[in-house]
């Protein structure tokens, strides 16, 4: 994630917390101190660690995620989440966007199937490509535009999808 994205993100996010963005299903939590383990039920929603690292157990399996792997839960699932290292100075930034299933059935709608195409993703922990990031960057920079959310948040969802897709 670039610089300056993550220190936007530590400008307007309060600690320890998880909040709501003015983009509809984006989400974002910031830990400065670390964090007992918590189990909940993850919500279907894609789900990128910004700054530092979080551990996930799906049951016994322990998944760590940083900035180079995605989570992506297409179901609900339970799932445990522990932070072992936060800092003030370097607080740990998650990203969570739900999966709007209205827009993903536009995209798959308009994809064509690529015959041989490379799926090396095995469960919920997927490699973060570049084109990814950068669209998830431009839509975290949306947040500095609030006239433009509404109409240019969802064009951004769809290129999101389709290159998860």
């Amino acid at each position: 994630m670039k610089t300056k994205t993550v220190e936007q993100l530590l400008s307007m996010l309060p600690k320890n917390q998880t909040i709501e963005s003015d983009i509809s299903g984006l989400f974002f939590y910031c830990a400065d101190t670390p964090r007992k383990t918590i189990s909940y039920i993850q919500e279907p929603s894609i789900c990128i660690v910004l700054q530092g690292t979080r551990e996930i157990y799906l049951g016994t399996d322990c998944q760590k995620f940083d900035d180079s792997s995605l989570m992506f839960c297409p179901v609900n699932i339970p799932i445990s989440m522990h932070i072992k290292h936060a800092t003030v100075e370097k607080p740990v930034i998650v990203l969570s966007m739900k999966l709007n299933l209205a827009l993903i059935r536009e995209v798959m709608a308009k994809i064509t199937p690529q015959k041989n195409a490379d799926y090396e993703h095995q469960g919920i922990k997927w490699p973060l490509e570049d084109t990814i990031l950068t669209a998830f960057e431009r839509l975290i920079d949306l947040l500095n535009y609030p006239n433009d959310i509404e109409f240019l948040s969802p064009l951004i969802q769809q290129e999101i999808y389709y290159r998860l897709l």
